[in-house]
This record gives C-alpha cells, sequence and structure tokens, in this order.
C-alpha cells in the first residue's frame, strides 16, 4: 500500500466564505507547501466603478475571480496580485471575447 503524506489525506470541505489551498507569490512558508494560506471570497465594489466577485488576498484580488469594469466588459479567471495574469476570458459589451493568457492585465 503506497504511504501517503499528510497534504494527500482527505479533508474536510471548505466553508463556502473561503478555501484554503497554496498559491504562488505567497509567503514562502505557503510556497513551499508547509502552511494553507486563506483566501477570502468575498463581491466588492472598486472605485474605479467596476466590481469583483473571488478570492482575495492582503486586499487585492489574488486568486480566481470575476471583474466587471465600469465600461460593462467581464474578466473571469485568474489574477495575481491584483492584476489579470494567467489562463482567463474577457468579454466586452459589443460581443468582442478573447479567451487565453493574461500578464501583468495584458493580452
Amino acid at each position: 500500500r503506497p504511504v501517503r503524506s499528510p497534504a494527500m489525506r482527505a479533508r474536510p470541505a471548505p466553508s463556502p466564505s473561503y478555501r484554503r489551498r497554496t498559491v504562488a507569490g505567497l509567503p514562502q512558508a505557503a510556497r513551499s507547501g508547509r502552511c494553507s494560506v486563506q483566501l477570502e471570497k468575498r463581491a466588492k465594489p472598486l472605485p474605479n466603478g467596476g466590481s469583483y466577485l473571488g478570492e482575495w488576498y492582503d486586499s487585492r484580488m489574488h486568486g480566481v475571480g470575476s471583474y466587471r469594469s465600469a465600461d460593462g466588459s467581464v474578466y473571469r479567471g485568474e489574477f495575481f496580485k491584483g492584476l489579470m495574469q494567467g489562463r482567463g476570458e474577457k468579454t466586452w459589451p459589443c460581443g468582442r471575447r478573447y479567451e487565453g493568457t493574461w500578464r501583468n492585465d495584458m493580452m
């Protein structure tokens, strides 16, 4: 029978308000997998007229979420330290759509 590490053991389901997971860009202990970092999932209106529903870390969009800008465009995907980064999809009010990789808020 294979030996299971503590990280592979079954864990109870997270509460609906947050998930625990290790995320790149966080403190070294979290990156190494020695601990979990709590990401809070919530909706929040932003000062620029947009809104965000998703995971937050250190008061920044970080993880997976959905951002609706004041012009009506919607981005759904990954965020890193407040920027659109990783896999995501953006849809504009005119119907135009882009799905792919983002880096520093750019396609």
